[in-house]
């Protein structure tokens, strides 16, 4: 089911842009297109079917937490050298809430 300028208006609105005539069309054409394939996932027989968070069951092969050197060695030193405002080993930077 195509979606009408008046409902083509509306998202535009809702999303706070502006859409030009040509775009009208161009925009309700492509809409449409992805509302009928949520219609067409909607059909989906999921009955007995897990749901899933992920798309796969691979876990993340970490390696442990531990510092692998003085972070204010070489690049480290000289980022904080450079930053104007420092607080022991850390950038000071100005608060943005109050």
């Amino acid at each position: 089911m195509a979606l009408s300028e008046k409902e083509v208006i509306r998202t535009a609105e809702l999303a706070r842009i502006t859409i030009s005539e040509d775009e009208k069309k161009r925009f309700g054409d492509e809409l449409t297109a992805i509302l009928d394939f949520v219609r067409e996932l909607n059909e989906v027989d999921t009955e007995g079917v897990s749901p899933m968070t992920g798309g796969t069951r691979e876990e993340n092969a970490l390696r442990p937490d531990e510092p692998l050197s003085d972070a204010l060695e070489g690049a480290g030193a000289d980022l904080l050298n450079a930053a104007p405002g420092k607080k022991n080993r850390y950038i000071s930077v100005p608060a943005i809430f109050e």
